[in-house]
């Protein structure tokens, strides 16, 4: 009797464990936050993400405010699959908002143990002003013909 109950209980420990594991996995968190987003939850969403993601998460609020969209859209997600490296996730699926169809790609992040969404807001590309030698004298000379002419 002591075997079969010493069994049940690791049986049941370790159905729990999987459970909690897979419940805050990235596949669960990207697909709440997919949903969260399409709901105009933007409270709910910003509690799945990164802190350098929550200024995403209210610029989103923000232009949805200025459209005067009152209500978002069901959507069902579809075929989630996420490649975990170390602290890292890149989650890819489908979305079905009606008839239509996206593919979605989503980046997260393992922190203190906990995936959240990692979306942070688009910074101009650095390389956008690496100019080489050649470059830099062109746009200098372009610069000071400008100049030249708007002070004439």
């Amino acid at each position: 009797m002591k075997k079969v109950l010493s069994l049940v209980v690791v049986f049941a420990t370790l159905v729990a464990f999987t459970s909690c594991k897979k419940a805050n996995g990235p596949e669960v968190v990207a697909e709440n936050y997919l949903k969260a987003i399409a709901s105009m939850d933007y409270t709910k969403a910003k509690t799945m993400v990164t802190e350098e993601s929550v200024a995403t998460i209210e610029m989103m609020e923000s232009l949805a405010g200025m459209s005067g969209e009152a209500a978002g859209v069901d959507i069902t997600v579809k075929d989630m699959k996420c490649d975990v490296k170390e602290n890292d996730a890149v989650c890819t699926c489908t979305v079905v908002k009606g008839e239509e169809e996206e593919s979605e790609t989503i980046n997260l992040k393992n922190v203190d143990g906990k995936w959240l969404v990692h979306q942070p807001k688009e910074t101009p590309d650095d390389d956008l002003f690496d100019f080489d030698e050649e470059e830099e004298e062109i746009v200098e000379a372009e610069i000071e013909e400008v100049v030249e002419d708007v002070i004439e």
